[in-house]
Formats: structure tokens, sequence, C-alpha cells
């Protein structure tokens, strides 16, 4: 048997065969470090023809097809599908097809079997045209070479060719395919173990909501029993005391501190994507949430997104307030809002300018109530039909001027002499007859239009 390292050294002093293009060097298939043995071709006739080149006949019409190597490639290249496919199917049993067909092109490419036949020397003892080895399809002969080999190891043999083929190639792809069950091995236990992690950051995420979810309702109830406790007390002092005392100003402040309280905590328990938009939101300000990029896809059957919160008004453009994540786009636009609320100095300076500006525009409407003697919940309906009355004629405006200018544009095409558009050339509009009449007219095909045309279904 040859061994990898003995071809290499008797090759070192032949440049003019390994240009630096086609050196041997480690691929994806390696080649074992020592080689099985070769089979032989038994039958001398086809151990010449496999052996021989089509270039080297000198006269092909005097010669048969089997001559050359070129039928029993076309045959070998047949057998190597066959053992490999078989090879694969049985060894990789939790394979799917598309993992399957990639290993299969590896192990049958030209340039796998280029790299058997000049480690075995099959090129050395073929018989090929001069000045052949300058031709750039010089890797597409040795694969040939390969694949007429192993037909005529089968044809030679009848009895055993076919398992002799079987268990060489099994033993020149050994290398190669304990490598894939290593890869297939490493990549199925990190595919497991991202779908283990997910699914634990998933319970975990929910567990923390179902917690938040209960802390808020517990203090909710602790705060209305707080509000109940203080009206009570409130109500037995009244009781006790004479008719014109009220309830003490601490008991009065306690119960109204006890309900602010539980407003905080109804709140806490809303969208904060609502909340957000209580804040910061008002007339001709966006808040957008978009992709901060791609979404990830951390197991076969959960994807993970990634969105980021923007504010556009108040003085600022396209401003970030805040990124989220989470198994779909309403988590996680939910915690890109989270995020952006946890932002307390950028929100609060926001919401400041926010609430200057509403206090501006309250205190404008209420001096135009007093100048037209209305209250201020009398002018804010004003304003809102007035807005309305506006949108609504100038919605009338624009209708009256597309009649106006095609009225213009049907005289501009009489004054022409052009019939203007859905009218006859041939009778007046007043006289042309109905898209159901036309149907019944007893004119010829040739002479009616494709509506006009009776179908079979429309008779009778």
């Amino acid at each position: 048997m040859k061994r990898a390292s003995d071809f290499e050294s008797s090759h070192n002093n032949e440049p003019e065969f390994f240009e630096p293009s086609y050196k041997i060097k480690p691929d994806f298939v390696p080649i074992p470090q020592i080689l099985p043995t070769l089979p032989p071709i038994k039958d001398r006739t086809i151990l010449s023809s496999v052996l021989t080149h089509q270039g080297t006949l000198r006269s092909f019409q005097n010669h048969s097809q089997n001559a050359s190597y070129e039928r029993y490639e076309f045959l070998g290249d047949g057998y190597l599908e066959i053992i490999a496919r078989e090879l694969l199917f049985s060894r990789f049993t939790e394979f799917p097809v598309g993992q399957l067909n990639k290993l299969k092109e590896e192990l049958v490419r030209n340039k796998t079997l280029a790299r058997f036949t000049v480690r075995y020397e099959i090129d050395k003892m073929a018989r090929l045209p001069s000045g052949w080895l300058s031709d750039a399809g010089r890797e597409k002969i040795h694969g040939d070479l390969f694949e007429a080999y192993l037909a005529g190891v089968i044809l030679s043999d009848s009895k055993n060719g076919m398992e002799v083929a079987r268990t060489w190639l099994k033993a020149l792809w050994e290398p190669f395919l304990q490598g894939a069950e290593t890869l297939s091995k490493a990549a199925q236990a990190t595919v497991q173990n991202t779908i283990v992690q997910a699914r634990e950051q998933k319970a975990r995420a929910h567990a923390k909501e179902q917690g938040a979810k209960s802390q808020a309702k517990g203090q909710d109830t602790k705060a209305l029993a707080k509000v109940q406790n203080a009206k009570e007390q409130a109500r037995v002092q009244n009781t006790e005391a004479p008719a014109e005392v009220s309830i003490t100003d601490d008991v009065q402040a306690e119960a109204q501190n006890a309900e602010a309280e539980t407003q905080v905590n109804k709140e806490s328990s809303k969208d904060a994507r609502e909340l957000l938009s209580t804040r910061l939101g008002g007339k001709g300000v966006r808040i957008d949430y978009k992709d901060e990029r791609n979404p990830q896809r951390i197991s076969p059957s959960e994807v993970k997104y990634f969105i980021a919160v923007y504010l556009t008004g108040w003085g600022r453009d396209d401003q970030l307030l805040g990124t989220g994540k989470g198994l779909n786009k309403r988590e996680a636009s939910k915690n890109a809002a989270v995020s952006a609320l946890s932002n307390h100095a950028l929100v609060d300076d926001i919401a400041d300018i926010k609430q200057k500006h509403d206090e501006k525009v309250k205190k404008e409407r209420e001096a135009k109530a007093a100048q037209n003697g209305r209250t201020y919940e009398e002018q804010i309906r004003f304003e809102r039909k007035a807005t309305a009355d506006r949108k609504v004629q100038a919605k009338a405006e624009a209708i009256q001027q597309r009649i106006e200018l095609a009225n213009l544009n049907a005289g501009s095409n009489e004054g022409n002499g052009q019939t203007p558009r859905g009218h006859n050339d041939k009778e007046p509009e007043a006289k042309q007859p109905s898209r159901k009449r036309q149907r019944t007219s007893h004119t010829s095909s040739s002479d009616r239009s494709v509506d006009e045309v009776q179908l079979p279904w429309m008779q009778g």
C-alpha cells in the first residue's frame, strides 16, 4: 500500500505538474493517511480501455467505442452515485435529505476524485495525449479516470466486483464520514442547548410577568383597603363630632394619598406603550416602533425580535427612547416602551416640554373663551367643530376644482372637433343602446365588441 507521505515526497521535484492552483492540500474530504489497496481490474482488455484517452487513438473510426475510457467513465459515474447514496442513507439515519445531498456532492465531485487518482498514480499508468498536462481541464480528466477505473473493477469481476468497489470506496471516504458524524453530533448538541435555553428564558419571563401582575394586584388590594379604612374612620369621626365638624385634615390627606397610590398601581398594570403615549404624545407628535435589527432564530420554532422606539416631536427628530426584545413583536415593543419609561432623565425632560406646551395652549383657550363669553369646555368644542368644518370645506373645494377641470377639458375637446370620452362617434349618447340591449342584438359577431358577444352560457 502506498502512503500519502511517500507520494508527496516523490513528487516534490515536478513543478510543471503541480502548479500552485492544483497542489494537494487539506480539503473538506480528507485522504486517509494509509491508502487502502487499489483493487485490480482482472480483465486486461477492460484495463487497457480504462487507461486509454480517446485523444491517443490514431483513427477513432477504426476503433471500437470501448477502446477508450469514455463509456466506462459514464458507467462508473452511475456506480459512484449509487454507492455514495447507499452508504450515506444507511449511516446517517437522522439526516434530512438536503444534508445527505450536500455530503454526497462532496464525495463524488471531480476535485475529490482527482485527488484519489493522483494519490494512486492512475494518471501515470494512463495513456494520455502529449501536452494535455497544460490543459486547464486536467482536474476533470483525473476525475473521469477514477470513475472509469471504478467501472472496470466492477465489470471485470461479475461475482464480487460490486462488493469490492463498495468496500474500497468506504475505506477511502471513512475520514470524511467520521468528521461528518462528529460535526453532526456537535451541531445537534448546540441546537438542543439553544432550545433548552430559549424555553428556560421564556419560562423565567412568564414567571416574572405573572409575579409583577400578582404584586400589582396585591398592592391595589392593600391600597383599596387603606382607602376604605380611611373613609370608615372619617365616618366614625363625623358621627361622634358635632354636625358642623368635617373629616379631620389628617384623615382626609391619608385617604387622598391612598387613592393616589391606587391610581399609580392601576397605571402600572397598563400596557407600557399606552403609558408612554400618554406621557409624551400630542398633536403632531409621532412615537414609532421600528425593527432595531433582523430577527434571530433561536430554535426551529422560536424567533427573537428586536424593536426600538423613536420620538419625533417636541423639538426632537427620530429621538431613540429605548430598545426591547421578545419572542414576538408585541412583546418586543412592550419591552422597548418599558426601557423608554426607565430612561427617566430623557422622558422627564420631554414630558416637561409637553407640560409647558399644554399649559400655554390651555391659557390661550381660556383667554379666547373669556373673550367670546364661553366656558373652557365650550371653547374646546367650538375649536373642534371649526376644525371639522374646515376639513369639509377643503374637501368640497377640491371636488369642485376637479369638476371644473373636467368641464374645461370637455370644452377644449369639443372646440378641437374631438368627441368627449364615453361618446359614440356614430350616434348621440341618448340613442346608445344599454349594455343589456347590446348583448341581445342580432348583429354579426364580426361587428360586435367583446361585451356584446353571446357566450353559450348566456343564451336561453
